[in-house]
């Protein structure tokens, strides 16, 4: 009896032991997730200094966490979906994009808010590669340039095409050394900060609008993530796309088993992280290396690689978030409460 208790014991301690080895979650507990409640955490952003996390969604609240142990730090309310969050370079402020309140900055050491002077919504925005430029694309086929002292230097009106399904930026990002950007709707369009149209390219999947970008490390090209429905509600796959620097069209590569909401590269430019039906990491010529654990329909939609290329992480639908490390094994999660949608309406 008694040999038989130690041994008990020595098993439970091995088992301790190795979990606390290899810090990680293998399963998650599956739930039915209700989709009476509207709760999706639209945006998660590492700060460049590795320390915090930034989050947000229909809430309304953005929040600030220690990456370190997933603890709140501080959280702000901005009386608005929040659709983008973005880090300044560096780390003093983080630009935020919002459903109906335009864009606006969280200064870090202040704590005050400061919103751009300007009227609609906006899914798309990014800071060049040094700071001085942040832009905004929003939901009625405007682009705006504005200072790092929030000042209006351009204002592109780009001729909205009745031919194109939808006029709404919903994704943009700055070239990583240079000063031109991307930005999507059912179009791919190539600009530079002076505001004049570089490429238009075709978008190879053609009935889906596209709701991610990335430019990779090197700024020798990037990769578009599409939704995989068309305007009438067909089914068709969700694509990664790779275009060259100037635009020219390289490869499409399937895999994503729902809409491509966010991507994310490591700094190194060696992964590719997407956010969809689950996470999943890709070479940078887009070979799938890992995929995380499913978690019921609880899709991703915010994605982030922390600057040493070690971890990332996703924010959900069903209002998780989580921290992964490099080969898609979860280590850490926590579980926001839900709210029913009436009391925030249905936009």
């Amino acid at each position: 009896m008694e040999k038989s208790i130690k041994l008990i014991v020595r098993v439970i301690i091995s088992v301790a032991w190795m979990s606390s080895c290899t810090g990680s979650i293998r399963h998650i507990t599956q739930h039915d997730y209700d989709d009476s409640y509207n709760r999706q955490f639209w945006t998660a952003a590492w700060s460049p200094d590795n320390k915090l996390i930034a989050i947000g969604g229909v809430d309304s609240v953005l929040r600030i966490y220690h990456s370190s142990n997933l603890k709140l730090h501080s959280q702000y309310e901005i009386d608005s979906w929040i659709h983008a969050a973005k880090w300044h370079p560096s780390g003093n402020k983080l630009a935020f994009a919002t459903l109906d309140k335009y864009a606006g900055f969280l200064h870090i050491q202040t704590e005050e808010i400061e919103y751009l002077n300007s009227e609609g919504g906006s899914r798309a925005i990014g800071w060049s590669h040094d700071g001085t430029l942040f832009a905004v694309a929003d939901l009625e086929s405007a682009i705006k340039i504005w200072n790092d002292a929030g000042d209006l230097i351009k204002d592109i009106q780009v001729p909205y095409d009745p031919e194109i399904p939808g006029k709404s930026y919903l994704s943009l990002d700055w070239h990583p050394a240079e000063n031109i950007f991307v930005a999507t709707n059912f179009q791919i369009n190539l600009f530079n900060a002076d505001g004049t149209v570089l490429k238009v390219m075709e978008h190879k999947n053609p009935a889906a609008i596209i709701l991610s970008t990335s430019w990779h490390p090197s700024g020798l090209f990037f990769v578009t993530g599409d939704y995989g429905y068309n305007s009438e509600g067909e089914n068709v796959p969700s694509l990664l796309h790779f275009w060259s620097k100037d635009g020219t069209y390289i490869r499409s590569v399937s895999g994503n088993k729902a809409e491509i909401r966010n991507l994310s590269w490591n700094h190194q430019g060696t992964r590719l992280a997407t956010a969809s039906d689950i996470l999943r990491i890709w070479t940078e010529t887009g070979e799938l290396l890992h995929e995380g654990v499913q978690d019921s329909n609880n899709k991703l939609w915010g994605i982030d690689w922390d600057r040493n290329g070690e971890k990332i992480v996703t924010s959900s639908r069903f209002k998780t978030i989580s921290i992964w490390d490099r080969n898609a094994i979860l280590l850490k999660r926590i579980d926001l409460p839900a709210y029913r949608k009436e009391n925030q309406g249905t936009r």
